[in-house]
């Protein structure tokens, strides 16, 4: 249909000039006044929708945007051609003598190659970029011994090594998963692909009971202690789960509808690109508390449980977690899934590294929210997707689960981990066939192999390594007053400010139990006592080169945001060297979980010191890498976090 509108008005002009010259009555001038107002109304469309884009950043993937552009540029075209003789007879008058044939009638004719040659390549351009599609040889998805098959084969330990190759080259998951997600200047004129329309922010469950959630608390509740002196939240007599109470205001500082704005746009807890909000939670209640034994789903813009399974459905799941994970034994988990369209909509190729990092997003908060409630909480990103996934809902095209997290859990000692056993992962044959976002959940999911009976299982939960984000005076307050701030004042922020920054990342870098996958670097513009410029930071913030004009650079390679050139210091997280060699081509979408983690953790130090803070997910990914750290060990990016005064 946007195709069909989008190209109406030449397909009016087009009827008008056909009627006209079958009555013998177009002429040049009636042809030159149609294409005029019809190259008036396109370069006006176009630009009004730029600049509502610009506004409101909602337009699925500039879809009318650049249709109209499409139809203007056809136009344009058309009114040169009619425009061409004229014009070629000024040029020839305006030319000097030495561009022109002896008689001074024509130019040269190396002078009228060239020129035909570029008026072939604009007109051609858009069959060409079609044919070395076609032409490029396929990206097949590899397994080690079945060239020609998508399937992995017998049960192995660790994750199964998987590889894309294209041309007789091999990429790893997450390299190949990173390089078709990035943006490139020249990636601008991509291929034009009509997006559907946008889905509904929050599940429909046709039929479903709803329970409505009481009022969240405003402050944690009081805490009791137990004889370890630890904080434990104070339940109704003869249980072991959480209350209904303080369920509610779990849910709703991890994910909840904290703000409306002034055109009713709801605004959530968790950061999210585009407010587009794909995350979808789910309660798995195993029963012993206010809430009956079911699977829930929670809808935060009514602040209500919705009930989409029972008591099977709850054992299925726990079944999806390997070995001895100590959420399995949990009398309240938390499954994050995600609805993917909710994002493909309006960013495209984009969609899964948004998808993951709002993810993270919740995690942080769930785990900050777990931690204020005395309800804390325990990540665990390894199980089998399709057994989870299907066990609260989820579709498999178009859904998938990404986290899973345990609360009200003794937190384990630290201790080595022990990879689970790995069964047949269905996989496409050729990656090219596969919508990315897709294919990206595809490649990065598990199916975990049934134990031997015989055989103890394995201790192969992951332990959490940190706690989360320090504590604050008020946490919930906290998430409460989260917002992505894109306006800074442009004075420069303390030392200290930049260095609690640092170390709220690391520690939520740490909260998801595997070892971390992301790197950490900061472009500082005003910061005092340091020199502008790139760092790196490890344990400690080393200067990588020092860079002036690194905020303007940075700004241009952020497709010119200002937010970017603005802010104080800016946090880039960007993918480890070591994705790949932990978990596989899982390892991917655990660095995303990481980095969303981090950037939601960095969200609320920068809440807590007055600050303002703004994630960035879109920019020319090359460009930012060899800004941080120029040379073939170029950073690569995931997501940046501006900070400075608001």
């Amino acid at each position: 249909m946007k195709l069909w509108i989008a190209a109406a008005p030449l397909l009016l002009l087009a009827l008008w000039a056909g009627v006209r010259a079958l009555g013998g009555r177009l002429s040049r001038r009636s042809a030159n006044l149609a294409v005029a107002l019809v190259l008036l109304f396109y370069a006006l469309t176009t630009a009004s929708l730029g600049v509502f884009w610009v506004a409101r950043m909602d337009l699925p993937v500039f879809d009318w945007h650049y249709l109209f552009g499409y139809g203007l540029l056809l136009v344009l075209v058309v009114h040169v051609g009619l425009q061409l003789a004229s014009v070629t007879a000024h040029l020839r008058r305006a030319s000097p003598s030495w561009l022109l044939t002896r008689d001074g009638r024509r130019f040269r004719w190396p002078l009228r190659a060239l020129a035909t040659i570029l008026v072939l390549a604009v007109l051609l351009t858009p069959a060409l970029g079609w044919l070395l599609g076609k032409w490029m040889p396929a990206a097949r998805v590899r397994l080690p011994g079945r060239p020609s098959q998508a399937t992995a084969g017998p049960s192995s330990e660790g994750a199964p090594e998987i590889w894309i190759e294209r041309g007789g080259t091999r990429t790893s998951v997450p390299d190949y998963l990173w390089s078709e997600s990035r943006h490139s200047r020249a990636g601008v004129l991509r291929r034009p692909a009509v997006t559907p329309p946008r889905p509904a922010s929050v599940r429909g469950v046709p039929g479903a009971t709803a329970l409505t959630l009481p009022q969240p608390h405003s402050r944690a509740p009081r805490l009791e202690s137990d004889a370890d002196g630890g904080a434990r939240i104070a339940v109704g007599p003869g249980t072991r789960g959480a209350s209904l109470a303080t369920l509610s205001a779990l849910l709703h500082h991890a994910y909840g509808v904290t703000r409306r704005s002034s055109d009713a746009l709801s605004l959530r807890a968790a950061a999210s690109a585009g407010a587009l909000y794909p995350t979808d939670v789910f309660v798995l209640v195993r029963g012993a508390g206010e809430l009956a034994k079911g699977v829930h789903y929670y809808d935060p813009e009514a602040h209500a449980l919705l009930s989409v399974g029972g008591p099977d459905a709850v054992e299925r799941a726990l079944t999806a977690l390997p070995g001895r994970s100590p959420v399995a034994n949990a009398e309240l988990v938390v499954v994050l899934g995600a609805t993917f369209d909710r994002t493909i909509f309006k960013y495209d190729t984009r969609s899964y590294r948004y998808v993951a990092l709002d993810a993270g997003h919740v995690a942080e908060n769930l785990m900050a929210a777990g931690e204020a409630l005395g309800l804390p909480c325990l990540l665990e990103p390894r199980f089998d997707d399709a057994t989870l996934a299907h066990s609260v809902g989820l579709v498999r095209d178009g859904e998938g689960a990404l986290l899973a997290a345990g609360c009200g859990v003794d937190r384990p000692p630290r201790s080595p981990t022990q990879p689970p056993k790995h069964g047949p992962v269905e996989l496409p044959e050729l990656a090219d066939d596969v919508e990315l976002t897709r294919l990206s959940h595809a490649l990065t999911s598990w199916r975990l192999a049934r134990p031997d009976p015989a055989t103890p299982p394995p201790d192969a939960g992951l332990t959490l390594a940190s706690g989360p984000t320090r504590a604050h005076a008020d946490p919930l307050g906290l998430i409460r007053q989260r917002r992505s701030h894109r306006t800074f004042d442009q004075a420069s922020t303390a030392r200290e400010d930049l260095d609690a920054a640092l170390e709220a990342a690391s520690r939520a870098l740490g909260a998801l139990g595997a070892p971390s996958l992301v790197d950490v670097f900061v472009s500082v513009r005003a910061v005092d006592g340091l020199a502008p410029g790139s760092y790196h930071f490890a344990r400690e913030l080393a200067l990588l080169r020092a860079e002036p004009a690194i905020a303007t650079r940075l700004q241009s390679a952020g497709l010119e945001q200002e937010v970017l050139g603005r802010a104080a210091f800016v946090v880039a997280l960007t993918l480890a060297d070591t994705a790949g060699q932990v978990d596989g081509p899982r390892d991917f979408r655990h660095a995303l979980l990481q980095a969303g983690m981090a950037s939601q953790a960095l969200y609320l130090e920068a809440t807590a010191r007055g600050l303002g803070a703004c994630g960035v997910g879109a920019f020319f990914d090359d460009e930012v890498g060899e800004l941080l750290r120029p040379g073939p060990t170029r950073p690569r990016a995931l997501h940046l976090v501006a900070i400075g005064k608001k």
